[in-house]
């Protein structure tokens, strides 16, 4: 982070980092948990809260963009432009997994529950866990180089 910040304003910047680190923790638990629980193994069973799920999802990609991403790029541009190509392809690819992520989130937003008839969803889980994984390791690179 820029060292010319005020202490108050790099004390915010990190409660919003750590606020968003949260939601992001959440949204993992609970996509390894419909994924790979005992609960996911009994499909006639399984009733995966869908549309909570879309909802934190939505939070978290809205947090990082509007919140997380702008902070850390405004605060810090003096130091980023030693890193700017890289900075811009790992903004690149967050938005990939933003597109996939928003995708998802139309397709399943206004269900409550899903049931396990339906053989789309636990594909669409895994292919958002992927991009989620990936996701997650830019943006703990871009934290790296903006800190």
């Amino acid at each position: 982070m820029n060292r010319n910040i005020s202490a108050a304003r790099r004390k915010e910047i990190e409660a919003i980092i750590t606020r968003w680190k949260n939601q992001r923790e959440a949204i993992h638990e609970n996509l390894d948990e419909s994924l790979y629980s005992d609960h996911a193994l009994q499909l006639e069973e399984q009733d995966f809260p869908i549309e909570n799920f879309c909802e934190s999802l939505m939070d978290y990609i809205s947090a990082g963009h509007f919140e997380v991403y702008e902070k850390l790029l405004h605060d810090s541009t003096e130091q980023l432009e030693v890193h700017r190509e890289l900075l811009d392809n790992i903004y690149q690819s967050i938005e990939n997994t933003t597109d996939l992520a928003l995708s998802f989130n139309e397709k399943y937003k206004d269900e409550l529950t899903h049931s396990s008839e339906d053989a789309s969803l636990p594909v669409d889980l895994a292919r958002l866990d992927n991009a989620l994984t990936l996701r997650f390791a830019l943006e703990d690179q871009l934290l790296e180089l903006t800190r």
